[in-house]
Formats: C-alpha cells, structure tokens, sequence
C-alpha cells in the first residue's frame, strides 16, 4: 500500500480550507449534540439520586487515538483514504469506563444513594454511549478526509491544469518571441542582403560606365589618330603641304605616331622650302627613334633637303617628272618583262622621287606576275620603306586575286603594328574577301580591331555570319558591335530578334535604338512590341525609335491610347520636337482640350 503523503497546504485553495473547517465545526457540533443527550434512565423514579454518576463524572475517552485517517495519493493522482478503528482498544476503554463506574457505584451505595443494579446500568448506559460517540466521530472523520481527499485531489488536478495551461501559454509566448526573434533577424538580413547587392550593382554599373568610357575614349582616340593621319595622306598625295601639316601637328602634339608625324612634317615643310623646320623635325626623328623604320627614311629626306636648300623646284623638273611617269607606265604595257628590273630598281632607290616610286608600285600591283607580286609584298612587308607600305597594302586589296589576297593575310600574321592591320582589314574588305574579314572578327584579340572586322562585315552585307556570331557571343559590348554592324547592313531581322528576346537589358535598347535609326522599315515591328512589352525603359527607348524615325502617327497613337501618364508624356515629349504637319495638329488638339 502506497505511504501516506502529506500535502502542502500552500497549493490548497481556500475552498478547501472552508470545507475542512465546515466538517471540523459539523464533528464538534454531533459530539456536543451526542454528550447533550439525557442518559436513559434504569427506573422509573421520578427524581434523580443525590449520588447519579453524570459523564463529567466518568472519566473522559480521548476519540483521537481510537481513530486514525490516513491519505494516499498516488503518482496517477488517485486518492485511497483508509480508516483505521481500533476496536480492541474501544473495547479497553468501555471496559475501563465500567469498573471506574463500578467503582463510583460502591462508593455510592456504601453512601447509601444508589443500588448495585442501577450504578451497573448506568455504568453501561455510560460505555455505549462512550462508544457510539467515538465509532460517530470515526465516521464523520472519514467522511471528512474523504471529502478532504476529493478536494485535494480536484484542487490537484485544477492546480496541474492551471500549470499546464500556464506552461502552454508561456511556452507559445516563448515560441512567438523566438519566431519574431526569428523573422526580424531574417528580416535585417534580408535588407543587408538587399543593401549590399544594391551597392554591389551600383559600384558594378559605375565600374562599367568607366570601362565603357574608357574604351570608348580609347577607340575615339584611335580613330581621331587613324583619321587625322589618312587626312594628312590625302593631302600629301594632292600635294596640299599645307593642308597635310595641320593634322600632322595635331599628331605631333597627341605624341601618337610621333615618327611618321615627325617625318612627314619634315616632308611637307621640305616641299614649302622650310628647311629650317624641316631639318629640325628630321633631327629630333633621328634622336627620338633612331630605331624606327622611319628614321632610315628621314635619312634620305635630309639628304634632299640640304641639296635642294635655298632652291625652288623648277618647272623642267617638273616636267621631266611627269616624263619619267609616262615612261614607266608606257613600258609596263609595252614589255612588262623589260620592265620589271627597271621599276625594281625605281622602287627601290631611296634618291628616286616619291611619286615615281608610287607609280611604279602601282603598276607593278597591275602587272599581276609572280615577280611584281614579290616585288609589292616585299613592300608591303616594310622591307624598303614605310611611306610605300601602306600604299603597297592598298594597291593589294584594290586589283584583289588570290595572290595578292595571300601577301595580305602574310603580312597581316607577321606584324604586331595595329595600325598596319587595320589598314590590312580595309584591304580585305575592298577585294571582298569576307572569309578573312570573319576569321579576324572571330580570332583577333585585339579589341579594337576585332571591332574593327565585325564592322566590315557589316559593310560587306555579312548578315548571315554576324547573325551567327551574335548567337555565340557573350560579351556585351561585342554583341552591341555586332548589333551595329547588322545596322550597317540593314538587316532588319537579326536585329529585331534581338530587341525582342534578349536577356541583356542595356543590349536590348540598342537593338531598339537601332531599329529606329532603320528607318520606317522597322516601324511595324517596332508598334507590334510597343503592344506587348511591359519594361517601361524598354517602351521608353521604342518612343525614341519612333522620334528617330520622325514617325510622327506612331507617337500620336501611343499619346492617345497609353494609360500610363509616365509615357504619355514621354510620347508628347518626343512630338513636341517634331517639326511636322501631324505633331503640330496634336499639339493644337491637347490645347483645345
């Protein structure tokens, strides 16, 4: 049997207390009731004895060790109350009242009150009731532990619900702060997740605007030096001197292409009759580079200059130049054979006039032989002298064949002079030869000159071969040249596939943009994804296309159906600086309103 537990009373509810009190006041109550009855009289005699024993005469009974209540709980929080009656000790203590009775009784009767009969009947009057008082207490007491029980029990099982719940719900308060613990934690995270790769793309964008200007000022720099120096040619092969100096000064102050500048300055002043200023170019060309291919040049020129110094250049010279002209071309196309050593030798004199040495390289590129075939390559090479080598490379591309096209490719492999393929390329694309063109734009690691060849294709109709680079490419800024390059061709198709499903967004508005420089050709196209695009930069750059188109009745129909009032505007924006019949009446039509 489980040991009896005693139950903390400070997790007992007053309840209980006042239910405890209420059976304790109700057992004090029956026991007061219980003593206040008369005892039963043995006779019938009207007056009591002098000497009756009464129950404050007989010896008191203690009920608290007759009785003994215990309470069990268990780990399963039932209740067993057990409720010991010592019986053999009640019986002791009938007993016990009867001789002490008895004993009152002799004293009695010696007294002379009462007979033997009468005290003994008293006497067991006394022990009955004695012993219902006490067996009446046991009940009510266990009566009253079992309530007492019932309520620790109940109370228990209301306190533990009350923990439970209370346990619940600091649990759940714990699970919510841990959860908003959780989701602000996320939440700061995700916004510095979301603040560096904000910062991330800003330093990426800024980094490639920098690049993208700095290539792009690189290439104009390359461009504006290319440009400058073909102007000074131009106007050295006109016999402009003084046409030819400017840009040549403004090479000589760039510090790009210094030699050849330096040189062809000293050339030009040398023709004006500057000796001056021109043997002091010739100097600082001979210090400066004095490894330069245009330093053995400047040799022969100073050499020119110091002879012809104070002197004019007279009209029989000039004539007997022009004879000389006509003799070689009249001997080219009488006897080629013949020719040929003659004009070698021309060529390869370093005292021969310039123009003579022109003529004779240009009709050796005519002759078509093997032997004015290696005479131009050796030429084209570098190998004699620079002033001719571009010549040389032009002459190539312009009478075209397959040999001359292979004395290009040879060179255009040998060389690391930039400058020299890229004139090289322009060659190939003036004979047609777009397989090399192609190869260049696919190989070349040179940026600018693979740029260089993606454009020539595109002036050589190479649609279909830069369509097929455009889907291998990677790089932006090689697709948006191969997106220049389609413009150049006027391939409407290639081009508008990309403004379509290209992923790149910055590579999508050029392909818009150069739509709209397409001209009214691509007008359909660009109104079909006018409808369907949903960028709003995109949609933008398609009003742009139809502004560059001047495309007045696109940008009015967009004006009046667009709900969104960001390009509205733009769409009036883009009328507002067309000066034509149909902008003009829409803006009169918005005033009206």
């Amino acid at each position: 049997m489980p040991q009896p537990i005693k139950m903390p009373t400070r997790f007992l509810p007053l309840s209980v207390f006042l239910t405890a009190f209420a059976l304790a006041a109700s057992v004090t109550v029956a026991a007061q009731a219980q003593d206040a009855k008369p005892s039963p009289s043995p006779s019938p005699s009207p007056s009591p004895s002098p000497a009756a024993v009464t129950e404050s005469d007989a010896p008191k009974v203690d009920t608290q060790t007759d009785v003994q209540t215990d309470v069990h709980v268990d780990s399963d929080a039932d209740v067993d109350v057990d409720v010991h009656v010592d019986e053999a000790q009640i019986e002791a203590e009938v007993k016990h009242t009867t001789e002490m009775a008895m004993r009152a009784a002799v004293e009695g009767r010696q007294q002379g009150a009462l007979t033997r009969a009468q005290v003994e009947r008293q006497a067991e009057f006394a022990a009955k009731d004695m012993a219902l008082t006490a067996g009446t207490r046991a009940r009510i007491s266990a009566e009253a532990s079992k309530m007492t029980a019932r309520a620790i029990r109940e109370a228990n099982m209301d306190r533990d619900a009350v923990i439970r719940e209370a346990m619940q719900e600091a649990q759940a308060t714990q699970r919510e702060r841990e959860q908003e613990a959780r989701d602000k934690a996320n939440e700061e995270r995700d916004q510095t997740r979301e603040k560096a790769r904000e910062k991330a793309n800003e330093a990426r964008d800024r980094a490639r605007e920098q690049r993208d200007m700095a290539r792009e000022k690189q290439r104009s720099d390359t461009e504006r030096v290319d440009e400058l120096y073909d102007e000074a040619m131009s106007s050295i092969d006109e016999e402009e001197w003084n046409d030819a100096l400017k840009p040549l000064s403004k090479l000589v102050n760039l510090n790009i292409k210094l030699d050849a500048a330096l040189y062809w300055t000293a050339y030009s002043q040398g023709k004006l009759n500057r000796t001056a200023m021109a043997l002091t170019n010739l100097a600082r060309l001979q210090k400066d580079f004095p490894t330069s291919r245009w330093s053995r040049e400047g040799k022969a020129l100073e050499m020119e200059v110091r002879g012809k110094s104070g002197q004019t250049p007279r009209p029989e010279q000039e004539d007997d130049l022009d004879m000389k002209l006509m003799a070689v071309s009249a001997l080219a196309q009488s006897d080629p054979q013949e020719a040929m050593p003659i004009l070698s030798k021309l060529l390869a004199s370093t005292t021969s006039p310039r123009k003579i040495r022109e003529r004779s390289l240009f009709v050796l590129a005519q002759m078509g032989s093997e032997q004015a075939s290696a005479a131009i390559a050796d030429v084209a090479r570098g190998n004699s002298s620079p002033e001719l080598q571009r010549k040389a490379i032009q002459y190539l591309g312009v009478f075209g064949g397959p040999n001359n096209r292979k004395i290009l490719s040879d060179v255009y492999v040998s060389t690391n002079d930039m400058a020299l393929r890229k004139e090289i390329l322009n060659s190939f694309m003036v004979s047609g030869d777009k397989a090399r063109v192609l190869n260049a734009a696919k190989t070349e690691k040179d940026p600018g000159l693979r740029s260089d060849a993606v454009r020539l294709l595109g002036v050589m109709n190479g649609a279909a071969e830069l369509s097929q680079m455009y889907t291998t490419s990677t790089s932006t800024d090689e697709k948006k040249t191969i997106l220049h390059a389609l413009f150049i061709a006027g391939a409407i198709e290639p081009v508008a596939a990309a403004a379509r499903g290209e992923k790149d967004k910055e590579v999508r508005l050029v392909a818009v943009r150069n739509l709209g420089l397409m001209g009214r050709r691509s007008q359909d196209v660009l109104g079909d994804m006018y409808k369907t695009e949903s960028d709003p930069d995109v949609k933008k750059e398609l009003l742009n296309a139809f502004f560059l188109q001047n495309n007045a009745p696109r940008l009015i129909e967009v004006a009046r159906l667009e709900k969104d009032p960001v390009l509205k505007k733009e769409a009036v924006h883009w009328l507002s600086l067309m000066n034509s019949k149909e902008s003009r009446a829409y803006m009169i039509e918005l005033l009206k309103d």
